[in-house]
């Protein structure tokens, strides 16, 4: 994840596995168990956790009905990964 703080924003870009791996964690799931739900190798899961691979769509839609997340939300952060476009974020705290 790339990130440049200035005042009130961050402005970061980052790959969705990073995401995935995380919102794994979080619910108490394994990465095993995931690629089984996303009909995919643990393998190349792993490779997209690490960046190193990019989400597909196939694996957006499955998350989608998996988590109940927006596989438009995923598909539109690779995308934007690809193309190096930043996401910003207002801070609320300013």
């Amino acid at each position: 994840m790339l990130e440049n703080r200035t005042s009130n924003h961050t402005v970061f870009s980052f790959h969705p596995g990073c995401f995935l791996k995380r919102e794994c964690t979080d619910r108490g799931e394994n990465l095993a168990d995931l690629a089984k739900v996303l009909d995919c190798t643990l393998e190349m899961l792993e490779h997209v956790c690490a960046g190193e691979a990019p989400l597909t769509p196939e694996m957006a839609y499955r998350l989608q009905h998996h988590w109940e997340i927006s596989a438009g939300l995923l598909i539109g952060a690779q995308r934007d990964f690809e193309a190096g476009l930043p996401w910003t974020i207002v801070d609320q705290d300013t």
